[in-house]
């Protein structure tokens, strides 16, 4: 084995500090644009749950899984990425409507042009092959 000098050690050293912070920084500041907040008029269903209508907060929690949750209620469920056709330029909730019936749909935030949609619920598919769907947009919070 090779001698080791202390003047090589703090080389090393620096140079896995300076790895570590090029590696973290850029981690923290991504924790903040994942989350948006959006006024919801009317109550809607996610992942076979219903939500009441109220201010909530959409957090991503990794690549498959988003939270949604207010003071009160909140819930994680599945998704999966959707491209679209150009950066969105604000960011937003999607909903399905059948009648009265709100489902939760897609969400895209601003700057980006993959989105995130849910799979739909059984009660969803359902109701899909009964009555046509419209399409309801929220804008998030900026």
């Amino acid at each position: 084995m090779l001698p080791v000098s202390r003047r090589d050690c703090c080389s090393i050293t620096r140079l896995l500090l300076l790895t570590l912070v090029l590696t973290v920084l850029p981690c923290l500041g991504q924790s903040r644009s994942k989350e948006m907040t959006v006024e919801v008029p009317f109550s809607f269903a996610v992942a076979g749950q219903v939500l009441p209508a109220g201010s909530y907060i959409v957090t991503e929690l990794n690549e498959t899984s988003l939270r949604i949750y207010s003071n009160q209620h909140g819930l994680i469920f599945a998704t999966h990425p959707v491209q679209g056709t150009l950066p969105e330029s604000i960011s937003k909730l999607v909903f399905h409507r059948y009648g009265s019936v709100y489902f939760l749909s897609a969400i895209w935030t601003a700057g980006n042009g993959a989105g995130r949609q849910l799979f739909p619920s059984r009660a969803e598919k359902e109701i899909s092959q009964r009555t046509d769907s419209q399409i309801a947009e929220l804008k998030a919070a900026p």
